[in-house]
């Protein structure tokens, strides 16, 4: 199976500008994303799908020092906004990558430039997953929700408070009453290039097919906000 890593890495952002473009131990966070590609293994080739000019001068100079491993995909206008579907941005640099490379991909690995966390060993765990299970479609990092939704309550008339999900229960769900529940982090999707063609216009999550598997990442920051990136950069800093 061959696998093709895109970093998705879009100039325009509306909760922090120019996000992609800040940097945590003196690299940025699409230079960091892209070099954690390079160095997974189970990758054969990375490809940078990106509008920002800045992002494409950075990574220029590595291109040409790895041209087999590394693509620079300059992304087509249509989908460089805010509502451009994800899965046709993969689709483009998948067809970038088959194109020039003369090869199909067999899967699509999904990395945002934001994931300030991603590692190689995330992303080869993830590929692992999906090679070692024949009816996977694809399989994406998660973490486990702390606080489960049984716990929370919605606000009616007079101040009054409300189970948000009543249940016929006499009392509160104690923790080992609640079904295990998940959250998808955002660092790592993998799907079979195949599952994503014929889901192209499936809407959300539905371009990774019907079987989908769970890799823990509990310490994903997935950078939207300021807050985000101070997080983000106070704890990676302090692990140098």
């Amino acid at each position: 199976m061959k696998v093709l890593g895109i970093v998705c890495a879009r100039k325009g952002s509306e909760r922090l500008p120019g996000k992609n473009n800040l940097e945590i131990n003196g690299f940025s966070l699409a230079y960091n994303v892209t070099c954690q590609a390079l160095s997974a293994s189970e990758l054969d080739l990375v490809v940078v799908s990106t509008d920002d000019e800045a992002i494409l001068d950075k990574l220029r100079p590595s291109s040409a020092m790895r041209d087999r491993d590394l693509l620079l995909r300059e992304r087509p206008t249509e989908l460089a906004t805010s509502r451009a579907p994800i899965e046709g941005v993969l689709l483009d640099a998948l067809d970038y990558a088959d194109k020039t490379m003369i090869c199909k991909f067999d899967a699509v690995v999904f990395l945002p430039a934001n994931s300030a966390t991603v590692t190689p060993k995330l992303i080869d765990a993830c590929v692992s997953r999906l090679r070692r299970n024949d009816q996977a479609t694809a399989v994406m990092t998660v973490r486990e929700v702390s606080e489960p939704p049984e716990w929370m309550w919605t606000e009616g008339l007079g101040a009054q408070l409300f189970p948000a999900y009543p249940t016929d229960r006499k009392q509160a769900y104690r923790m080992q009453d609640v079904p295990r529940r998940y959250i998808a982090t955002g660092t790592v999707n993998v799907v079979l290039s195949k599952v994503l063609r014929e889901n192209r216009k499936g809407g959300a999550y539905q371009w990774m097919g019907n079987w989908i598997l769970g890799v823990n990442d509990p310490d994903a920051i997935e950078i939207h906000t300021e807050r985000d990136y101070l997080i983000a950069k106070a704890l990676l800093e302090k692990k140098t």
